[in-house]
């Protein structure tokens, strides 16, 4: 027999035993500790104090340490202003004082103390020299601190900050000031926890009260504290402590700080906590009651502790396992013993147990949710099969129809039920046409043998409409490779057929006009040309049309207008041609007629002139009026071995060439236009190399003095061009093509430096080149260019030449179709002592203001009115108004092309004894003008 105990088989009593005595030592303990609590509270609460003084100092230094770092920001930033700019510094103080709104505000005084900046308004000529901190700030020349004082831009009680300012040589030059709110110190001791019936008063250096807490209304700030605190912390020192009776005549326990801003350095405050000795003795007493409620309530803790451990520990966990496995055992697979944290024997059968039921509840799940899957799998195959666009038919082994969905069977504008169960091939789909049906009953004998089967086949459907259908059929086999189901599915591409008919349609025409584009009329004239060459008599020809001012249209009107200008002429240029002709929109405001079946030339151009006639009448855009018109070139087919891109390229040739004609005229291309073109763009290739091979060469035509026995005075300087294969070549031709392509530039730059060259070579060794000069030939490319001005200048420089021996002949047109930029050009050419002439004068605008505003020297009458002076009187008229003029503005003249004796003496008796032509001299070679020279000087 077990022998049984008080204890044995209660768990909770045992438990209670066992709590009792292991909480015995140490609620024993605790009561020793309160007595000695007692003895050592007093202590205790007076480093409270002391702490709290500290940490109130510690708070002021870190603001002190941000006031100063602050003030070091803001006199870096001040140095980069200037210094007598007052509205800037206050600008830079102000930001600085809505970012830091602790502070009432921020000022910057000059070396004596004046204010002359700040964050807020101030008196004029207000002072802070008087201020301690200024004293401190000198004594120290460092950051400094000063008293709680009124500020004297906010009126408020405020404390202040300095930082001493220095110049670049290091002297003083004033402090930058900062003034806190006066509640700072109280924001401080509100985060601190002070003992009850604690008295916080803050007193400045002389003692008076800035600040209680509690206030009293018999001790308001402003006023002394009581004498003999006063006393007794003079007595003290920076920091102590001392019992005495306060001002309000309670006995206390002080315990003061003096406040400053270095462990060594002057105080600007005292913080004084006060507390009553009889509040010392009441905490005293509270903690040790307080230390007996607690050994009451760890006793009742661990008899608590023991019930729990009793009951719930061992008991509720086997319960709980009980009851979890009723719930299970009665279907309740989400049955669970919530134990898993709990450990050892019962922790891990709850484990086990719980493991089996998530594996059952997981078997179950998966079972559900299989289920789920197939039925909706296949619901969405029947969501599909009934709605889907696509035609779909479900065929047994042998080819019969099975099922159909609703899409397949409206094309064929029957039931289900009257095609279930016949052969496919049989059905309307395919009997409209028994190759059809061939087709079909031998893919699904293809079908059967694993081929997927695809082809493209047309249906008409109820309606009449013909429809286009990629068909697909695919065999569903089992294990065995066998066929057990087919699937046909049909796509209407119907649209996609009617889309790839437009696309060709648009990739053949423009289409903006509808017109036929660059590829269709480049097939239609292959075809012409084929056709041609099996028919040898037959002609055509193709027009090239390009409407004028189109850009100035489109610019002006916008481009909406000039589309709609686009479509109108097409229309009208539609309604002039036959069916066969072909209309085309080559570009832009471009158009090409391919026209087949024409007898001769005549016959293009009678169709030009329609074309132009077309044209005549306005088109209205937008409630306007437009004119246009168009130039047109013509190309007749020249043989059979011509390709489509070279007709269009010569009938746009002939249309240049009647562009440039600027005659209401079509253009018919000829050989002959083509070798013109070619001419010029053999010159446009050959110039460059001509210029890089040493082709060019000067010449120099002599200006004589014929009222002075035709002395020479000057040449004008002429480039030529010795081809190695062609020879001379006309400066006619490539002097227009050098303007054309932009390389008049770099051959005027040549010709220039060329001519310099030579005329420094002759002052050299021939001292009769002293008295003449050399006169170039400026094209209006050159005067555009920025760099001209310095070139001149560049090479009179460098051959040291006498700028007036320079003269840089431009055409009156040339001048006046100049920028202001290149007029501004000549005058600093001018200034520069080089003198200018207008080259060909009388054949251009003649422009007397022109004479007056530019600083021209000489004027060169054109060879023109000179060459036909004696058979004409009026030309002879206009060259002694010009001469009259020149005389009256102080210009020389020049006149040209002097050719007989006779025209040289009627120049002279008109006051023109300048002369330049064939009668005096043809132009040399530069050995002949040197043997002039050299006569000269003989």
């Amino acid at each position: 027999m077990t022998r049984r105990s008080l204890l044995t088989g209660h768990i909770g009593r045992g438990l209670y035993f066992v709590a009792g005595v292991a909480a015995a030592p140490a609620l024993f303990l605790v009561f020793l500790i309160s007595i000695e609590q007692v003895e050592y509270f007093t202590r205790d609460t007076l480093q409270d104090l002391y702490n709290v003084s500290e940490a109130v100092v510690v708070m002021q230094r870190q603001m002190s340490d941000k006031t100063k770092h602050l003030l070091t920001a803001i006199d870096s930033i001040l140095k980069s202003v200037d210094p007598d700019d007052v509205e800037q510094q206050n600008q830079v103080l102000r930001e600085f004082l809505q970012s830091n709104n602790e502070y009432l505000t921020f000022a910057v005084a000059d070396k004596d103390g004046i204010l002359r900046a700040g964050a807020k308004p101030f008196p004029p000529g207000a002072s802070v020299a008087e201020r301690l901190y200024w004293t401190t700030l000198h004594e120290t020349m460092g950051f400094s601190a000063g008293e709680f004082a009124y500020s004297i831009s906010t009126s408020q009680p405020s404390f202040h900050f300095a930082l001493p300012r220095f110049d670049k040589e290091g002297r003083f030059d004033g402090a930058v000031i900062a003034t806190l709110r006066m509640v700072l110190p109280e924001q401080y001791l509100d985060r601190i926890q002070l003992p009850k019936g604690t008295a916080v008063v803050l007193a400045d250096n002389k003692g008076i009260r800035l600040m209680r807490r509690p206030a009293l209304p018999s001790l308001p700030e402003g006023t002394p504290i009581a004498a003999n605190i006063i006393a007794r912390l003079d007595q003290g020192g920076f920091s102590g402590e001392f019992t005495d009776v306060g001002a309000d005549n309670k006995l206390r326990r002080f315990f003061f700080k003096r406040l400053s801003l270095t462990d060594a350095g002057p105080f600007y405050a005292t913080l004084i906590l006060a507390i009553p000795e009889a509040d010392l003795q009441e905490r005293s007493e509270r903690s040790f009651l307080r230390n007996l409620t607690f050994l009451g309530c760890a006793a009742a803790v661990s008899l608590a502790l023991a019930f729990v451990l009793g009951r719930y520990s061992l008991g509720g966990p086997a319960s709980r396992l009980v009851g979890a496995a009723r719930r299970l055992g009665g279907g309740d697979l989400s049955a669970r013993t919530g134990l898993d944290s709990l450990g050892g024997e019962l922790g891990m059968l709850a484990r086990t147990f719980d493991e089996m039921a998530e594996n059952l509840l997981r078997r179950d799940g998966e079972r559900r949710a299989a289920e789920a899957a197939l039925r909706e799998s296949e619901q969405k195959f029947r969501t599909m099969f009934d709605h889907s666009l696509e035609l779909f038919a479900l065929l047994s082994p042998d080819g019969r129809i099975i099922a159909a969905n609703p899409a397949a069977l409206a094309t064929a504008g029957v039931s289900i039920e009257d095609v279930r169960g016949q052969y496919f091939w049989n059905t309307p789909w395919w009997s409209d046409d028994p190759k059809k049906q061939l087709q079909m009953r031998q893919s699904v004998k293809e079908a059967a043998a694993g081929d997927l089967i695809r082809f493209e086949t047309t249906h008409c459907g109820p309606a009449g409409r013909l429809l286009h259908v990629d068909f697909t059929l695919k065999a569903v086999m089992n294990d065995a490779g066998e066929p057990v189901l087919f699937i046909a599915e049909g796509r209407d591409i119907t649209e996609r057929y009617a889309m790839e008919e437009r696309l060709r349609h648009m990739a053949l025409h423009d289409p903006l006009t509808g017109l036929a584009n660059r590829t269709l009329l480049l097939d239609r004239i292959g075809q012409a040309l084929a056709w041609c060459k099996r028919n040898p008599g037959e002609r055509f020809a193709v027009l090239f049309v390009d409407l004028n001012r189109f850009k100035v249209i489109n610019d002006s009107l916008g481009h909406a207008a000039g589309d709609a200008i686009l479509r109108e002429v097409s229309t009208r240029f539609r309604g002039i041609l036959r069916e066969g002709d072909t209309l085309a929109r080559y570009g832009g405001d471009e158009f090409i007629v391919l026209v087949r079946g024409i007898a001769s030339a005549r016959e293009a151009v009678r169709l030009a002139f329609r074309l132009f006639n077309a044209l005549e009448a306005p088109v209205r855009v937008d409630g306007m009026t437009v004119s246009t018109s168009a130039s047109i070139g013509i190309e007749i087919n020249p043989g059979p071995l011509s390709t489509p891109d070279e007709l269009i390229r010569n009938a746009n040739l002939a249309m240049h060439n009647a562009k440039e004609s600027r005659k209401k005229w079509p253009k018919v291309f000829t050989k002959r236009l083509l070798e013109n073109i070619n001419a010029v763009r053999f010159l446009e290739q050959e110039l460059p190399l001509a210029l890089a091979d040493g082709q060019m060469r000067l010449a120099f035509q002599p200006i004589v003095d014929a009222g002075q026995g035709d002395r020479v005075v000057g040449f004008e300087v002429l480039c030529r061009w010795r081809h190695p294969e062609r020879g001379d070549i006309s400066p006619v031709e490539f002097i227009r093509t050098a303007e054309e392509t932009g390389l008049i530039v770099k051959l005027g730059r040549w010709v220039l430096e060329t001519a310099c060259r030579t005329l420094a070579q002759w002052r050299g060794s021939l001292p009769a080149s002293e008295e003449v000069f050399l006169s170039v030939n400026v094209s209006p490319r050159q005067l555009g260019d920025p760099g001209f001005f310095g070139l001149v200048r560049e090479v009179i420089d460098r051959y040291c030449l006498r700028p007036g021996q320079l003269h840089l002949e431009i055409t009156e047109t040339a001048i006046m179709d100049s920028s202001p930029q290149a007029v501004e050009r000549l005058r600093e050419i001018s200034r520069m002592g080089v003198r200018l002439s207008i080259d060909d004068f009388g054949t251009g605008y003649s422009n007397l203001a022109l004479m007056t505003r530019l600083p021209v020297s000489d004027l060169k009458i054109d060879l023109s009115i000179v060459m036909s002076m004696e058979q004409s009187p009026a030309n002879l008229a206009v060259v002694k108004a010009i001469v009259t003029m020149s005389q009256a503005l102080g210009l020389d003249v020049v006149a040209e092309g002097v050719e007989t004796r006779r025209q040289s003496e009627l120049l002279v008796e008109l006051g023109c004894g300048l002369q330049q032509g064939y009668l005096h001299a043809r132009p040399l070679e530069q050995g002949a003008a040197q043997e002039i020279l050299a006569g000269m000087a003989g």
